[in-house]
């Protein structure tokens, strides 16, 4: 994971801050199984900690199911949080954004 663990002090405020807020406004993991449950993801180095899986086109990885619900929260969670600390946030592909 050498590499892996250095971040921008700001983004770092901006992440921290945002998930303060979704541990109690929205505490489901972004994934679920296939019972519905919110679940994290399985990681390890088999699955090179997580960087192996990647979901279709459904938001589907072999039992698991993208919660896009939830995943709205978080990208709201983190716009919210840009803005409080004045931060200029910009979409990268702004093309694919609806207006």
């Amino acid at each position: 994971m050498a590499g892996r663990t250095y971040v921008h002090t700001q983004v770092k405020s901006i992440i921290v801050n945002s998930y303060k807020v979704l541990e109690t406004e929205q505490p489901n993991k972004v994934v679920k199984d296939e019972s519905g449950q919110s679940v994290h993801l399985p990681t390890h180095p088999l699955n090179r900690f997580g960087y192996n899986i990647e979901f279709d086109s459904k938001g589907k990885y072999e039992e698991y199911t993208i919660d896009y619900v939830t995943l709205a929260a978080h990208i709201v969670a983190l716009h919210k949080e840009t803005k409080t600390q004045d931060v200029d946030f910009d979409i990268p592909c702004k093309e694919y954004v609806r207006n």
